[in-house]
């Protein structure tokens, strides 16, 4: 019964693990070579640590150590929670001045024009 929560915090880790190795690929799509580059550095070292979470975990459950284990097993999702945390928190926005160049560069009259002969009611032919 002692090795429960443990267990679970191994578990959690896993998941937190796999979770943030699948944010680092979707960050990857649309990439240059260099973010790419970074990205898969960033990629196994959160490997690295979930893994270092895991054995360590089970050393101290084989050592009789449960609270220690769920501290130890626990503390890489803690770790990564607060990476996303500030990976969010100082996330670049387009400026308004970019933003409105960029739409600039959209030419909407066509999609405009074929919304309105879609979405306009037919006119009533001649009688």
């Amino acid at each position: 019964m002692k090795s429960i929560l443990p267990i679970l915090a191994l578990v959690c880790t896993v998941l937190a693990t796999l979770t943030a190795l699948v944010f680092c690929m979707a960050g990857g799509a649309n990439s240059t070579p260099a973010q790419i580059r970074a990205l898969k550095i960033w990629m196994a070292g959160i490997s690295l640590l979930g893994i270092a979470g895991v054995v360590v975990g089970i050393v101290l459950i084989r050592a009789g150590q449960p609270n220690w284990a769920s501290l130890a097993a626990f503390a890489p999702t803690v770790i990564f929670g607060i990476i996303l945390l500030v990976a969010e928190l100082t996330r670049a926005t387009p400026s308004s001045g970019e933003l409105d160049d960029a739409l600039a560069l959209v030419d909407f009259q066509p999609t405009l024009a074929a919304f309105e002969k879609i979405f306009t009611a037919p006119e009533e032919e001649d009688r």
